[in-house]
This record gives C-alpha cells, sequence and structure tokens, in this order.
C-alpha cells in the first residue's frame, strides 16, 4: 500500500509515528520560543545529551529522536519539558525528512551517523506530568484573599477554583479557561484582587497536571477576553 501512494504522489510529505509502535519519541526545539535556551540550561545543569538522530526543521529548530524505552508512558505535551520543548510520544507524529514545508523550508537530516540513541534518564523523567494530588490533598481552600471581599465573590471564587480541580483529564485545559474567565470577571469588576486570582487558578492548574507555561497562557487568554461581572447588590 505504502508503495502505491509512493508511486501516485512522489513528492508527499513523510509522517512517522511515534510512540511504543515505532520504538522512538522526538523532542522538538522550538528556538522561536525558547527552546535552544532552554535546552541549554537543561545540559548545564544535567549535562551535554548523548548524539542520536537528529534533524533540522524549517524554522530553524531541530528534531532529537529517540529509542523508545521499554515500558514508557510518554505522552505529547507542549512545553513540559521547559519552554519550547516539545514533546512527541505516543499517539503522536512526527514530520520527517525530505519534507518540504508549504510556506517553503525543508526538514532535513544533520549530525551525520549518529544512531539512535536512548535518551538519558533525566530527560524521560522531565516528560512526565507532575502527580496528581491525592484525594485529601484536592479541592483545598483557596488563600485568604486580602483586603475586603464581598462574600458573594469569595464565594464564587471558591466554587471556581474547586471545580478547576476536580476537571477530568482530557478537559482540563478547557476547565482552567473557563474557570479563569469567571474569575476574570470579577477581577475586571474590581472585586477580587488580580494577584490572587491568578496565583490561585496556577497553583490549582500545576495540581491537576497542566505545564505551568501552558496554564499561564490559557490565564493570560481568559483574563484579556473577561469582561466585568455585573455583581449583587
Amino acid at each position: 500500500m505504502a508503495r502505491a501512494w509512493w508511486a501516485k504522489w512522489p513528492s508527499a510529505n513523510i509522517g512517522i509515528a511515534t510512540g511504543a509502535r515505532s520504538g522512538l519519541w522526538v523532542l522538538d526545539i522550538d528556538p522561536r520560543h525558547g527552546g535552544a535556551v532552554a535546552l541549554a540550561a537543561l545540559e548545564s545543569e544535567h549535562g551535554p545529551l548523548p548524539a542520536t538522530v537528529q534533524a533540522t526543521t524549517p524554522s530553524g529548530g531541530r528534531h532529537l529522536y529517540w529509542r523508545w524505552p521499554s515500558g514508557a508512558e510518554i505522552r505529547n505535551s507542549v512545553a513540559r519539558v521547559g519552554d519550547g520543548l516539545d514533546v512527541l510520544a505516543e499517539g503522536g507524529s512526527v514530520v520527517a525528512p525530505p519534507s518540504v514545508r508549504a510556506l517553503g523550508g525543508r526538514y532535513a537530516w544533520c549530525g551525520a551517523g549518529a544512531a539512535l540513541a536512548d535518551a538519558p534518564g533525566w530527560l524521560v523523567a522531565l516528560t512526565r506530568p507532575p502527580p496528581r494530588a491525592s484525594t485529601r490533598d484536592q479541592c483545598s481552600p483557596p488563600a485568604a484573599i486580602q483586603g475586603d471581599t464581598d462574600r458573594y465573590v469569595a464565594a464564587a471564587a471558591a466554587s471556581e477554583l474547586t471545580e478547576l480541580e476536580s476537571a477530568p483529564e482530557g478537559t482540563r485545559n478547557h476547565a482552567l479557561n473557563r474557570a479563569a474567565f469567571n474569575l476574570g470577571q470579577l477581577v475586571m469588576a474590581g472585586a477580587l484582587p488580580e494577584d490572587w486570582a491568578r496565583g490561585q487558578l496556577e497553583q490549582r492548574a500545576v495540581g491537576i497536571g497542566l505545564p505551568v507555561a501552558e496554564a499561564r497562557g490559557t490565564i493570560d487568554s481568559a483574563f484579556r477576553a473577561a469582561q466585568p461581572r455585573e455583581l449583587p447588590r
């Protein structure tokens, strides 16, 4: 089948499935979002990465290919390892050389002669989400709000944070966006301190497994969209 497709579309781009089925995963380094700087900091702390198969991308980044660890549970993630460092793993795919981007630019192999290597343990550990808080720790009451806050506002904020903490996997970013938008409305109305609201939202988002960078981006976006809420008198 693949040969027939290739004969029909000889200039098609190439995608490789990542994860256990192909036996590899990829670290995507995007310098436009700080990936090169973040990786340099990690290597300074943990030591240089071993040579492995790698490719350059049209955006000036790199794809580092790693052998799939036996029994691993590495999932796709954005910026979990660090800013501009994305993981292409179980259930994902990677665009491979010599594919050409529609806007121009080609993927190309580099580092000739390197064999597919095992990623160091510290890198694999960074791909894993933080452990979920225990049931005992979840739905903890929010920190006291500094200043004079209406009881209705305090109760509404606590309800939003509790609902966020109970969001099931697969809906957590959406739940964070909703909670941040609703708290943002209270902030815009002057009823809730912005620093408090942002801090409480980020704390709970990270607690349910969202990367810090992703959580902050979602909160920022929701706050920008929020309009002042009309409060009961």
